[in-house]
């Protein structure tokens, strides 16, 4: 998880101003993630969301991740 909060400070500092959360069959993680890295945006994810079954069977349950880009990249 430090990685991936260490990961949203860097995107932040690059200029994302947007960003989301995806996990596989883990939602507690994931809120885990969007409460710390609230802060370091100042607002709510877009969303979060949990990855499909193409996705899923690669990298397997437990999986999390953040993206951050500028908010348009999302539109």
């Amino acid at each position: 998880m430090a990685r991936l909060i260490d990961y949203a400070r860097q995107r932040h500092s690059e200029g994302a101003d947007a960003w989301v959360v995806q996990h596989i069959r883990d939602p507690e993680s994931a809120e885990q993630l969007v409460e710390a890295c609230r802060p370091i945006f100042g607002r709510d994810p877009l969303y979060v969301s949990e990855v499909g079954p193409v996705l899923g069977a690669h990298a397997g349950p437990g999986m999390i991740g953040i993206g951050a880009s500028v908010e348009s990249a999302f539109e």
